[in-house]
């Protein structure tokens, strides 16, 4: 399945889904409300340069090749003034080996953007990673 910068401009569920073969969303937009709660991935799961709108719940997702997850440059925005508080959590956390490497206020506290990365990374790319 790919999805390669595409726009997802209504609210984008794919909960309990299963994506047998590899899942491509590099470089997309998540405007609305998305979720991958109970997703699970066979193959590459890449969302490098994604942008989600709020929590897309991947922790809640099963990658049967965690190696093959991308997350490098995938921003997260939160609306903080919506939500009535100073910061808005992820819970829970991203899929393991992944953080938030840069986090930003935009708009003077109306907004929280993060950014996520490795927490251990190194310069092998995404498909020299062992099986």
């Amino acid at each position: 399945m790919v999805f390669v910068h595409a726009g997802f401009h209504s609210i984008a569920r794919f909960t309990d889904t299963c994506f047998a073969d590899d899942a491509k969303f590099t470089s997309t937009l998540f405007a609305k409300t998305s979720s991958f709660a109970r997703a699970r991935f066979e193959g590459v799961a890449e969302f490098g340069g994604a942008m989600f709108t709020g929590d897309p719940a991947l922790g809640h997702a099963e990658f049967a090749r965690p190696h093959k997850l991308n997350l490098k440059n995938a921003k997260i925005e939160f609306d903080l003034q919506a939500s009535g508080q100073q910061w808005v959590p992820v819970d829970p956390p991203y899929p393991p080996g992944w953080t938030e490497v840069t986090e930003e206020l935009v708009d003077k506290t109306q907004s929280r953007v993060v950014t996520l990365g490795k927490e251990h990374s190194n310069s092998a790319a995404i498909d020299d990673a062992p099986a």
